[in-house]
């Protein structure tokens, strides 16, 4: 999406971030790497994921 000037290279930087929490959805990485993903936690970053999708959507032009 950056690449194609769809979103900014800061929304670029938190979508990475946002990729690497997700891979927490298997339970034995998080107990490995010793994290908790708390309700809070997954609220604040499905409103930055969906912050994200509506800035891709507007960029190409669709009504998010």
């Amino acid at each position: 999406a950056h690449e194609l000037n769809w979103i900014t290279k800061s929304a670029k930087d938190v979508g990475n971030v946002l990729r690497d929490f997700r891979n927490y959805i298997h339970p034995h990485k998080e107990y490995t790497d010793g994290v908790s993903i708390l309700d809070e936690d997954a609220r604040m970053l499905w409103e930055v994921t969906k912050s994200i999708t509506r800035h891709v959507l507007v960029s190409v032009g669709k009504k998010p």
